[in-house]
């Protein structure tokens, strides 16, 4: 995993083009509470790049702790109710936005969905390849700015991709005591004329961290700790 990977990105400053499907601003946090499931800490509101105003569940964006009201209305993300913060939903080749929580950042990614487009582009630079349990390497973790003056609160844009579609190392005979792997390819996002661009990048071989997957006390979640960034869960 590797944090130099990319550019920044302002969350208010772009369309995200249809890939990652983020907001464009930070609205204003909500508050009261009485029988109103939709309001109270952790709800606001977000302006898109459209002009039109969604009024959503965001602890990560607008604080509150990660536990949601009761009520299933609106458009919004919470935690597990056993203090988990929220796994955001990634596809293998694709940025995903993951909002920042009180217990750091979490992802869930899908081994099964990948993008024809990218595994096209990954077929032709080297083949046919497998997907290996939990053989993922996750890079390219960027940061938007959101909440300059708390870096532990700003949002991460995350990219995946099967191991064995990166490197020829397996991941069985990967190190895991501060090591790095060499990486071939690598999917990578670019903002241009307003919109997200998704490169693939091969030819021109980069470095990145191994990190240790530590299961967590939940079925099918794992730990990982990287020096510089939040602690990050995978499931």
């Amino acid at each position: 995993m590797s944090g130099g990977d990319g550019i920044g990105h302002n969350s208010g400053a772009h369309s995200t083009g249809g890939v990652n499907g983020s907001s464009s601003g930070r609205g204003g946090s909500s508050s009261g509470g009485g029988n109103n499931p939709n309001s109270g800490p952790g709800w606001g509101t977000t302006h898109t790049p459209d002009g039109h105003d969604i009024h959503n569940y965001n602890p990560g964006e607008f604080g509150g702790g990660g536990h949601k009201p009761g009520g299933n209305g609106g458009n919004h993300s919470g935690g597990t109710g056993d203090g988990q913060p929220p796994g955001a939903a990634m596809a293998f080749g694709f940025p995903a936005l993951v909002p920042a929580g009180a217990g750091g950042l979490a992802v869930t990614v899908s081994g099964d969905a990948l993008a024809a487009a990218i595994a096209d582009v990954l077929a032709v630079l080297k083949g046919p390849f497998k997907f290996g349990a939990w053989g993922i390497a996750l890079y390219g973790i960027l940061p938007t700015e959101i909440a300059k003056d708390d870096p532990r609160m700003m949002s991460k844009i995350v990219t995946s991709l099967p191991a064995d579609a990166v490197t020829e190392s397996p991941v069985s005979s990967l190190p895991l005591d501060q090591a790095t792997v060499s990486v071939t390819k690598r999917v990578t996002d670019v903002v241009k004329d307003e919109r997200q661009h998704i490169a693939v990048v091969a030819g021109v071989p980069a470095s990145i961290p191994v990190v240790d997957a530590k299961p967590t006390t939940h079925p099918g979640v794992f730990s990982v700790s990287v020096p510089g960034l939040p602690d990050l869960q995978v499931s």
